[in-house]
């Protein structure tokens, strides 16, 4: 069955199964490239982007985010997220975009709900 995805979809193949083991695959590859893990609190807002829930960073990467864990990491450059918000709406817009048959097409980023039914009509 589709879902909008997290970590655990992107970083499933490195281990990642619950929040502790995101941050300790994202801890591992940071001391590989040798980088520094940092936590930032500041709320970060979480969009739908090709079917993930997603978090922009400050260095341009983005990380994969959900909405159980509310926590983010950035495997560019060591920042975590630790404030991640959501849409109160997030389920019914999760929903919404589920009935796009296209990964590519379930996007959302500050969209009503309105509007994701009408762009959803044009894409099934």
């Amino acid at each position: 069955m589709a879902s909008i995805q997290g970590p655990v979809d992107g970083h499933g193949h490195a281990g990642v199964k619950d929040l502790e083991s995101y941050r300790t695959v994202h801890a591992h590859s940071m001391s590989k490239a040798n980088k520094d893990v940092f936590e930032v609190d500041e709320p970060r807002d979480a969009y739908i982007n090709h079917s993930r829930w997603v978090v922009d960073c400050d260095c341009n990467g983005a990380g994969l985010t959900s909405l159980q864990w509310k926590v983010s990491c950035c495997f560019d450059c060591g920042r975590v997220f630790t404030n991640v918000m959501f849409p109160k709406d997030a389920k019914a817009i999760e929903t919404e975009l589920l009935k796009r048959r296209e990964d590519t097409t379930r996007n959302w980023k500050n969209e009503t709900l309105k509007v994701l039914k009408a762009e959803t009509k044009g894409t099934v």
